[in-house]
């Protein structure tokens, strides 16, 4: 039954049926704080990981700046980030949504539910999305960092 499972996570390609639309983009703004704290938690993890001064910029805003009413989303960070959370770009923020929307779309496949590495397709389907986009920010830095 594992090799069954390990044959369907390479035949299983949900990309025709999984897309991340403005529709569903524009669904999460009750969620959005939630999303851009884990984004703010992904830029520190990932910083701290590369300690990488090309992608700082690219990933994260400096925390110092104000904070406007029209970016209240920002609110979770600075309530609990406890100084260590970074203010995700909208990059890092779109990249936590899409990932959110694709996982969603995901699990509401019974075949996905069965495999095995569910976090690796979302992963790699979400990044295909977000390299795909023509308005695409993806880039590498000048030390190779795939942002």
């Amino acid at each position: 039954q594992w090799e069954d499972l390990h044959k369907q996570e390479h035949t299983f390609h949900p990309s025709n049926t999984v897309g991340v639309t403005g529709e569903a983009l524009s669904k999460l703004e009750d969620t959005l704080p939630a999303l851009v704290y884990v984004a703010g938690y992904a830029v520190h993890a990932t910083l701290e990981r590369l300690n990488c001064v090309k992608c700082r910029p690219v990933l994260s805003i400096n925390k110092a700046i104000n904070i406007s009413v029209a970016q209240q989303h920002f609110k979770l960070v600075k309530e609990l980030g406890g100084g260590s959370l970074l203010f995700p770009t909208m990059f890092a923020i779109n990249a936590v949504a899409h990932s959110y929307i694709v996982a969603q779309e995901l699990s509401k496949q019974a075949k996905f539910l069965k495999m095995p590495n569910q976090r690796q397709l979302v992963t790699d389907l979400t990044v295909d999305l977000l390299t795909n986009e023509e308005s695409s920010e993806f880039d590498v830095c000048e030390n190779g960092h795939t942002a």
